[in-house]
């Protein structure tokens, strides 16, 4: 009865060379995972740099453009003004 209790104890569980085997599986199916992750992430953050760049430079022309036409206006008014008293001229 006691050998038969002492067998059944050493039943349970996982031997060391077994919990190494599965280890060392799941790291390298880690290793394969994480270079498409990282390929993707970098992908990712080019997308966003890149969508950042489009906003600064719609931006920047948007507001070229409404200096240019405060410009343009002021000219314009200037040369009314000018056509409407002709004795500053």
């Amino acid at each position: 009865m006691k050998n038969n209790r002492a067998n059944r104890h050493n039943d349970r569980g996982f031997t060391l060379s077994e919990v190494l085997l599965t280890v060392a599986i799941l790291v390298v199916l880690f290793a394969l995972a994480a270079v498409p992750v990282s390929k993707m992430r970098r992908e990712l953050r080019q997308t966003e740099l890149d969508s950042k760049a489009e906003i600064l430079f719609q931006t920047a022309q948007n507001r070229i453009s409404l200096v240019r036409g405060a410009v343009e206006l002021s000219v314009a008014r200037h040369f009314v003004y000018l056509l409407i008293n002709p004795r500053f001229c």
